[in-house]
């Protein structure tokens, strides 16, 4: 390290008080700067020993290849909020730091949240293609500096991502993409809504791109109008669009149109922008269907008369997955049988040109938040734990016009959907007006349904369901091997068909057994009926499995374990509180401290005080 005047002030009184270069006190300053020079001299040969010797270590043998993909790999692995985490790694020592610096692909990827750091993250990018990914909720002069900085990089930019909560921020800048983008692979533009919804759509200028863009295959377009016979909606493998204005939206033939300029799509989704139709969709046959033979995920959220018209005309591969919010208008009366119908008979066309054969469905989840939405997920195969599955093949979202009889909505699903050779229900957070009869009326008779699980609200109603007599027929059953079986012997005669005649396996989670709270909820004896009915009939349930439920002790489940074969529970207690027995009358205007003290409680500003205000 060189030493400077700063580091021995007491030179300078030296220097100044002597004018005569021949006196001792400036010999002896010469030769302090002599010696400072040795120091330093030996210092940077130190250093460049100590250099010597790490680059025998293994982390400098390792290639500047491998470096880089480290260092890419570990770029890859930071979150949005910390983008430039990664840089650390390339700080470990000179020659990684090197490596780091000499690598443009590892400085290709610009966050604009760090616009200071832009200029410098373009500088070391070199002419490697760069990734913009701009979410601008602001626009300081930085930020205004930095924009221009990289949206003037198109050339060389394989991905750009522009977002804002303002329609005027985004305006600003797309003038600036008016040249060629010969490399860009992904285009995501989204005008976000702002807090009041009020901002129009933002409209995509015709020379965007001067429409130029041979490479693009990726397009996100939110909350803007584009033309539909844009150059940039052609040759796309993935197309989203999300809320069009109402003048924006194209005709069906338009739509058409864009998909068969899509032959190699693999990802639609389509949100708010089906051409209208009005209350009612189209009857009669369509004059005009497209395959679409790569595609793997289709989204669409529209009305039921909107979905209707666009899956009438387009041919799906056998393993697509189909996701739909749709949502009832008051001219279908909250009948969603029609759409249903078209998932049902949908058309699939594999590579011969044959019609392949509609999928069935032996696993389903049914979930219900509130009275007026049904959410239904089905797989082609048997699931065991639908809950950690990849996402269903079939996953619909059915929102009714108004508040409605969930009944109606499940009944749609039962008759429309095929459901013959369902093995799994799944139903959760059931927050249904489902009786027992209705349970009985739509799952009731299938004939390969051996596993429910269920959570919730209609949990007690199921129960009821589960003993439901169809009319008498002959029945024959195997004896169980239970002890129960030695103290109740099953009769052999004629008895009635029970519903639900194939289940084996019942499921509860996150149900109250304690009968007096409410009607919705259901009393341990209730249950035991059910299982000793159904064991009697010859169509016992052989596993029973229990999970978060309240209200239920060991010893109820010991019960349980009387009559079934297998029972997991996991074995928590919970729902129940300490009962104090307070004489009536006092129990309104006195509590107990714990500590032998009695304080009056007069009103309820007095009882918050009383505990600290935790009330």
């Amino acid at each position: 390290m060189k030493v400077t005047s700063a580091t021995r002030p007491h030179f300078s009184r030296s220097i100044t008080n002597n004018s005569n270069s021949g006196s001792p006190g400036n010999k002896e300053c010469e030769a302090q700067r002599r010696i400072d020079q040795e120091i330093a001299k030996h210092e940077e040969t130190i250093q460049a020993l100590k250099s010597r010797r790490n680059s025998y270590a293994l982390t400098c043998q390792l290639p500047p290849e491998i470096l880089c993909k480290i260092f890419l790999a570990c770029s890859f692995t930071t979150s949005t909020y910390s983008p430039y985490n990664w840089i650390i790694v390339t700080q470990i020592c000179r020659h990684w730091r090197a490596v780091g610096l000499s690598c443009p692909e590892l400085w290709s990827n610009i966050v604009m949240s760090r616009p200071r750091w832009v200029g410098e993250m373009v500088r070391r990018s070199k002419m490697a293609a760069i990734s913009v990914n701009a979410d601008v909720k602001y626009l300081p002069p930085k930020m205004v500096e930095a924009l221009h900085l990289v949206l003037g990089q198109i050339p060389r930019t394989r991905e750009l991502s522009l977002t804002s909560v303002q329609k005027s921020v985004i305006d600003r800048f797309l003038g600036e993409l008016s040249n060629p983008a010969p490399i860009l692979e992904c285009l995501v533009l989204a005008a976000l809504r702002n807090d009041y919804g009020m901002d129009e759509n933002l409209v995509i200028p015709e020379n965007l791109l001067q429409g130029d863009a041979p490479r693009l295959r990726s397009l996100d377009l939110s909350f803007c109008d584009i033309k539909w016979n844009s150059p940039l909606l052609k040759g796309l493998t993935s197309l989203r669009i999300n809320h069009t204005s109402v003048d924006a939206r194209p005709s069906m033939s338009e739509l058409l149109d864009v998909m068969e300029q899509l032959p190699d799509l693999q990802k639609l989704d389509l949100s708010q922008c089906l051409p209208l139709t009005g209350d009612n969709a189209p009857t009669g046959a369509p004059d005009r269907i497209i395959s679409l033979s790569y595609l793997s995920l289709l989204s669409v959220s529209a009305t039921v008369p909107e979905s209707e018209n666009f899956l009438r005309r387009i041919a799906l591969p056998p393993n697509t997955t189909v996701k739909l919010v749709c949502k009832a208008t008051a001219a279908t009366n909250n009948k969603f049988s029609g759409i249903l119908s078209i998932f049902a008979s949908a058309k699939r066309l594999p590579s011969n040109g044959n019609a392949h054969p509609r999928l069935p469905i032996r696993s389903l989840q049914i979930s219900c938040r509130h009275s007026s939405a049904v959410l239904v997920k089905a797989w082609p195969d048997v699931i065991s734990d639908i809950s950690s599955v990849r996402p269903a093949p079939i996953d619909l979202t059915l929102h009714a016009f108004d508040s409605t009889k969930t009944y109606s909505i499940l009944a749609d699903i039962y008759q429309t959907l095929p459901l013959e050779q369902l093995r799994i229900l799944c139903v959760n957070d059931a927050n249904f007006d489902f009786d027992a009869e209705s349970w009985v009326k739509t799952f009731g008779r299938l004939r390969h349904l051996d596993t429910i699980q269920i959570s919730g609200y209609s949990t007690h109603e199921l129960i009821s369901a589960l003993t439901f007599d169809f009319p008498v027929k002959s029945l024959s059953t195997e004896v169980s091997d239970k002890p129960y079986a030695t103290h109740r012997k099953r009769k052999s005669a004629d008895v009635p068909e029970t519903s639900f005649p194939a289940l084996q396996k019942l499921l509860i989670h996150n149900t109250d057994f304690d009968g007096d709270h409410t009607e919705a909820y259901f009393e341990v004896e209730g249950l035991v009926d059910c299982l000793i009915e159904r064991y009697e009939r010859g169509v016992e349930i052989r596993k029973l499995g229990i999970e978060d439920c309240t209200h239920l002790l060991e010893e109820h489940v010991d019960q349980f374990r009387e009559i079934v074969v297998d029972l997991e529970w996991d074995e928590v207690e919970q729902g129940f509180s300490e009962e104090y027995d307070f004489d009536e009358e006092e129990d309104e205007d006195y509590y107990t401290d714990g500590y032998g003290g009695d304080h009056f409680i007069g009103s309820d500003d007095d009882y918050i005080g009383a505990f600290g205000g935790y009330w």
